[in-house]
């Protein structure tokens, strides 16, 4: 009797031991545990499977990247995450350097340039519906847009290296977007049309859109056109109809100064709280290019969704990037004053990468976490079992 209880408690002296064991804490298994279906936080992403996005007025989504703050757009199928600069860049920058692109064939054709992100064989864009415009958009864009170089050289360059590491070049979506896509899948699968792998992007429209508790009312583009707000107020500070008047073209009034806020920026982190001043520091760029109803095609902005003139400099980018799959969470609860703060096992302390291997799609760490510990027992089952022949065995023989 006593030989069996010496063998039943070599069996179970694994599970004693697994009960200790904790799976590797990965950012993305990390996050997706606290996942919810009400207020601020991270939700399951209803348009793209096993992708997770935050969503509210102010998550606890802040990350501690490049002794910065940023925040999380989303945890991604391959657990990657998609984060964005919490402020802008103190560089007063422009989507393009060239306010005038000549028409088929160079780096970009349209009325007023296209503002494309990236190269593109065939950027296809909004086609007029009107017979008598001569705005349509079509042709090759040759060269990447003067921010996108900005961004994934002078500012790339900048980052630690020890944060560098964390990087991982992925695909970002710059399809023009229309005006009255209507539903956000449509506007997902606009995006979709034109992809660029690198570094450092801008976010896409869908994000923006995505971020918002109240989908019905500020999840689409028309939706959120309809609750943006303008107040004018002239020199006097008196209220009036426009801070524009009109002779043979618009001319700004002097002295008047126009205000905006939109109603939907209260459920919406990424977008400005409250009333501000519109000037040119009151955008922030996408990724992608917007068409109007006329064809002509340029780049959006956060704020209204307004056309951006490609040729004005102001500080309007929020760097957009994608962490490795690997990236751990040390500490922090996603909170402005506590941020989560990360590390990455594939990175040395220089920042040099040891692995720079991508796995797409992984199972979830907790499977091979779970495959470790069988494959582990057996093996420790196996060891006692041999113990248990050769001590007992022994005894026999004696």
């Amino acid at each position: 009797m006593k030989r069996v209880l010496l063998f039943l408690g070599l069996i179970f002296l694994p599970f004693s031991m697994i009960s200790n064991v904790k799976a590797a804490n990965y950012a993305s298994d990390t996050l997706k545990g606290k996942v919810v279906t009400s207020g601020d936080g991270l939700y399951v992403d209803k348009y793209n499977e096993g992708r997770h996005v935050y969503k509210g007025g102010n998550p606890n989504n802040f990350i501690k990247f490049n002794d910065e703050l940023w925040r999380i757009i989303s945890v991604e199928k391959d657990g990657t995450l998609k984060i964005i600069r919490n402020d802008v860049l103190d560089e007063e920058l422009q989507f393009n350097s060239e306010p005038e692109h000549s028409f088929i064939g160079s780096y970009c054709a349209g009325a007023r340039g296209c503002n494309a992100w990236g190269k593109s064989e065939y950027f296809d864009g909004g086609y007029s519906t009107v017979s008598t415009s001569v705005y349509h958009y079509y042709g090759t864009v040759t060269e990447d847009s003067t921010l996108n170089n900005f961004l994934n050289n002078d500012y790339y360059s900048s980052i630690s290296d020890t944060d560098k590491c964390k990087i991982i070049s992925r695909d970002f979506y710059f399809g023009p977007v229309g005006n009255n896509d209507g539903s956000l899948s449509k506007t997902i699968e606009s995006e979709r049309s034109q992809i660029w792998n690198g570094n450092i992007g801008l976010p896409n429209v869908s994000d923006m859109l995505i971020a918002s508790l109240n989908e019905n009312t500020c999840g689409t583009r028309e939706g959120m056109s309809d609750n943006s707000v303008y107040t004018y107020i002239d020199k006097d500070g008196n209220n009036v109809d426009s801070c524009t008047q009109f002779i043979h073209y618009p001319v700004p009034i002097e002295g008047c100064k126009t205000y905006y806020k939109n109603n939907c920026s209260e459920g919406n982190y990424l977008m400005f709280k409250g009333e501000v001043e519109s000037t040119i520091n009151s955008y922030y760029l996408f990724i992608n290019a917007v068409y109007n109803s006329v064809g002509s095609v340029y780049a959006n902005s956060y704020r209204g969704f307004d056309w951006f003139d490609d040729a004005v400099k102001g500080k309007v980018v929020r760097p957009v990037t994608y962490l490795r799959s690997d990236i751990k969470i040390l500490s922090g609860d996603g909170s402005e004053n506590n941020p989560y703060e990360i590390k990455c096992d594939e990175c040395d302390g220089a920042g040099n990468t040891i692995n720079d291997t991508l796995i797409v799609d992984v199972p979830p760490t907790s499977m091979f976490i779970s495959v470790f510990i069988i494959g582990g027992f057996i093996l420790i089952i196996l060891i006692c079992l041999i113990i248990y022949l050769k001590v007992f065995k022994k005894k026999d023989i004696k």
